[in-house]
């Protein structure tokens, strides 16, 4: 950093208590920001999440840089009609910030938001902020590429490796987080984590799983559901004994527990660009089965994962049924190197640079 210049304070969007909470990325990487010498103006709730006019009244030379991360609801509501009159405001304040001298950058973590109802709104709004954004920002390289093909930014995209989050979590040791789960030792236990939703394909997982009755392993599926989601998921389950399932907010203390004793991870997507859960579990050390989509087909090989045919309807289930033949034990300590090789801090100090690009002089790099 050259500290001979002036302060640049960023605000990111969203970055209010109830993000920071649960989202470890956002927390992490402002924390990281400030380390580096960035001033962060931090909201005190979920107005200051927004777009809003009392932002837009703020002085540019108080606020340097606006860095959007999830947009959707700046604008989404209940119907069609409410959805696309929030998004014509939200595109006109975007514009207004740009007059206004704000510097606007995108870090494009979904081509589109998961689970929506209005995809040509969303469509409309991820033109427009690739449109207007001063640099984007993709944690996968097939990102650069959607952005070209679908969203039309081909002038400074720049594609920066999601950091591991080695520095931010406690590794027990395997033994000591199985006997803390009642969980068996004498057979691989594999890990779904995080919110459960549709695009994440966990009923696959169930079918795929139940349709092995002989292997001989332990699945346990952690993370936040809807009461719905959680009725469905019981009554898949059909009483396999071999399956668990903690269906509620998994603070990150006990997440660590459960990635601590996962022999490997599943992460069997519907779609998807970057992932923090897939680095989340290369850095403790869990080797990831995934379809050979997004993220998972740059960060995976044979050293560290198992990629089946997403377009496969037995893919998953022939990549459950290679565990047996699998040295998890290497396996898990490729993870652990292949996590290594993209420090937190790194990630954040090529952020940092895309900040000083775009404040301190009048162009952009392309990557």
């Amino acid at each position: 950093m050259n500290n001979s210049k002036s302060p640049i304070l960023i605000k990111h969007l969203p970055s209010s208590p109830r993000w920071l909470e649960k989202i470890v990325y956002l927390a992490r990487l402002t924390e990281e920001l400030e380390k580096q010498g960035f001033s962060i103006d931090y909201p005190e709730n979920k107005a200051g999440d927004y777009l809003s006019k009392q932002l837009l009244n703020t002085s540019p030379r108080k606020i340097t840089i606006l860095h959007f991360h999830w947009t959707a609801y700046q604008y989404e509501q209940e119907t069609q009609v409410g959805t696309f009159y929030n998004l014509l405001k939200y595109m006109i304040k975007l514009k207004r910030a740009k007059a206004r001298g704000y510097k606007i950058v995108w870090t494009m973590h979904n081509y589109l938001p998961h689970d929506t109802k209005f995809k040509t709104a969303n469509y409309l709004e991820r033109l427009w902020m690739a449109h207007c954004a001063d640099a984007v920002i993709v944690h996968a390289s097939c990102g650069k590429n959607i952005l070209a093909k679908k969203l039309l930014r081909r002038k400074d995209v720049y594609v920066i490796p999601h950091g591991n989050y080695i520095p931010f979590f406690n590794r027990l040791s395997k033994e000591d987080a199985k006997q803390t789960l009642g969980a068996p030792v004498n057979k691989p236990m594999l890990l779904f984590f995080g919110y459960i939703r549709p695009y994440k394909g966990v009923p696959d997982l169930i079918q795929a799983f139940r349709a092995l009755p002989d292997l001989d392993a332990a699945l346990y599926i952690v993370g936040n559901a809807q009461d719905q989601t959680s009725k469905e998921i019981h009554q898949s389950i059909h009483g396999d004994a071999r399956i668990m399932t903690n269906l509620k907010y998994i603070p990150d203390e006990e997440l660590a527990v459960y990635l601590s004793a996962a022999d490997a991870v599943v992460l069997p997507y519907l779609n998807i660009l970057g992932s923090g859960a897939l680095m989340t579990a290369l850095s403790f050390g869990c080797p990831v089965i995934a379809p050979a989509i997004g993220a998972f087909s740059e960060f995976l090989d044979e050293k560290c994962g198992l990629l089946y045919s997403p377009g496969n309807t037995n893919g998953l289930k022939t990549a459950l049924a290679e565990i047996p033949n699998l040295d998890l034990t290497k396996m898990g300590e490729n993870a652990l190197a292949r996590a290594q090789q993209y420090p937190w801090a790194e990630m954040v100090k090529q952020i940092a640079n895309i900040y000083y690009n775009i404040n301190y002089s009048t162009g952009g790099t392309n990557q």
